[in-house]
């Protein structure tokens, strides 16, 4: 067994069904790799088609992603473990790209690839699509210059996770952060392979943005060990100047002057949950 790939996987089958095909399909031969999905909502009966995948499933009851990724690990039995989320597609060369690099350099300890994204619903507007397009998902900023990869495209050798734990199981977001700060401290590297590619659909509307965009501040709030800064909230009432040369990239101007709003909207967001955060109010779920 080469590589387990871990999926953890919350109230979307229809999603995670396209994304166990694409691993169907693999250039890898399925006996080379197990896969092990984690249900994080035991009461939601998953009826999965295994085959002609090596498929583990598996039940999480403590809520949140990070902790249904580290039931995965503990069965896991190949010295490289892959992640993906239950709503990406993964190229048909991921799985042999990964380990093909990891078994040719083993000065790298982990790899993380690119994530192509796509438009899942026609309704979605291109505002809302284009925001997405331009501040998600920067792998190669995120691996090079941040030194983590998100946990939607990241294969890691096992020995780094015997040498520095798991991921942090009471956050709901951010954990990848955390998990790849704490590989590089322990002096683990990680490179980004352009050729290391998921698909990863982007749905939802301003709404959906804004929830992550909670999700992600309280994460963030609780890394820093519940800090607020004054200067930071001031930055995030500013209007998003630095963020116009990466909007400028929009072929169309309405759309560039709707992304603009829309990243301002965000800040005051991040802004107003920061502010609720530090007085105590908090309101913490997963959607």
């Amino acid at each position: 067994m080469d590589v387990s790939i871990i999926i953890p996987t919350y109230r979307d089958n229809q999603a995670l069904h396209k994304c166990l095909s694409a691993l169907k399909k693999q250039t890898l031969s399925v006996d080379k790799f197990e896969v092990i999905v984690i249900n994080n909502d035991p009461e939601n009966q998953l009826r999965i088609n295994s085959d002609p995948l090596n498929l583990t499933l598996l039940n999480e009851y403590k809520p949140g992603s990070y902790s249904a990724r580290n039931k995965g690990i503990e069965e896991a039995k190949a010295e490289i473990i892959g992640f993906t989320d239950a709503d990406c597609i993964p190229d048909e060369k991921w799985v042999s790209t990964a380990v093909h690099l990891l078994q040719e350099k083993p000065e790298i300890d982990l790899v993380g690839g690119k994530i192509e994204q796509f438009k899942a619903e026609d309704k979605m507007t291109d505002a809302v699509f284009e925001y997405q397009r331009l501040f998600s998902f920067n792998q190669e900023h995120y691996i090079n210059r941040k030194g983590f990869s998100v946990t939607a495209n990241l294969f890691a050798r096992k020995k780094v996770f015997n040498k520095i734990g798991n991921f942090n199981s009471d956050l709901f977001s951010g954990g990848d952060f955390d998990f790849g700060l704490r590989a590089k401290k322990a002096g683990f590297s990680i490179a980004y392979d352009p050729n290391l590619v998921v698909n990863h659909p982007v749905r939802g509307g301003l709404k959906d943005l804004k929830k992550k965009k909670i999700r992600t501040t309280q994460g963030a709030h609780d890394m820093r060990g519940g800090a607020v800064l004054l200067t930071h909230l001031l930055r995030l009432l500013s209007p998003p100047l630095k963020s116009i040369l990466k909007i400028n990239k929009v072929s169309s101007y309405p759309v560039k002057i709707k992304v603009f709003f829309i990243t301002w909207y965000l800040k005051l967001v991040e802004c107003f949950e920061l502010i609720h955060l530090s007085i105590g109010k908090e309101n913490r779920n997963r959607s």
